[in-house]
């Protein structure tokens, strides 16, 4: 009798664990609402697990599940939540990303507040740009807090104007222009920001920058590129008949 009691209780306890890695989600909780632009939706709950989708501002789902517990990316703790499409397209998405609830039925889309607040602090700095082999390209940006900008394509005299930010689709302005044009895009990677732009001159190219110092009024960066700018883009003059 007593191994009889054993038996039900491990399967008891065996049933509990194997549900709460993958909670249900019922009621006033059974939808969301994507916050953020091109958001990850993921085959596992872990940054590290393939992205099946990208996912717009605004994009309802329905939550089916949510995992064990939260967990720590940046400066969010969030639960990850597994999510379906309206075409029945399923994966996970972490919390941070998405209003949750009865509210995101009732209100339209916001800008995250999270973000707002984090992305005030994190674009003041000097923002260089970063090559696909991880060297530094000659395009750099630099933010103060009271939304004075400058850029230049090389060390040395740089020009000014000013910034400013849309939270909502998370871009900035540039009212005097950038190599890498008026508006650029702001998009996470991992815990970090990354700027996105293009460059018009010469060679058409995405372009991609990532905040190097925090201080703006910081010495320049001692490891200059190797190339000259424009060095690729230069046309070789035509041959003599």
């Amino acid at each position: 009798m007593r191994r009889r009691e054993v038996i039900w209780i491990l399967v008891g306890v065996l049933w509990v664990a194997s549900c709460s890695g993958d909670a249900p989600t019922a009621g006033r909780t059974s939808r969301a609402r994507v916050t953020g632009n091109k958001v990850s939706m993921r085959l596992a709950p872990t940054t590290i697990a393939s992205e099946i989708a990208f996912l717009d501002r605004g994009t309802e789902l329905e939550l089916v599940g949510r995992s064990r517990e939260p967990v720590r990316i940046g400066s969010h703790t969030e639960y990850w939540f597994k999510v379906r499409l309206a075409d029945g397209m399923s994966g996970w998405v972490y919390g941070s990303n998405l209003s949750v609830g009865s509210a995101a039925e009732e209100e339209g889309p916001t800008a995250d507040d999270e973000f707002r607040e984090e992305f005030s602090r994190a674009i003041v700095g000097k923002w260089w740009e970063v090559r696909p082999d991880g060297s530094t390209g000659w395009v750099r940006l630099n933010f103060w807090p009271d939304g004075v900008y400058k850029y230049g394509l090389e060390v040395g005299e740089m020009q000014e104007g000013r910034y400013t930010i849309d939270f909502e689709k998370r871009t900035i302005a540039l009212d005097n222009g950038s190599p890498i044009g008026d508006t650029i895009e702001i998009r996470e990677l991992g815990s970090e920001y990354r700027l996105y732009g293009v460059r018009t001159a010469g060679n058409h190219r995405e372009v991609y920058l990532r905040r190097a110092l925090i201080d703006p009024d910081a010495p320049e960066l001692l490891d200059e590129p190797e190339e000259e700018p424009g060095a690729a883009e230069t046309v070789a003059p035509a041959a003599t008949p």
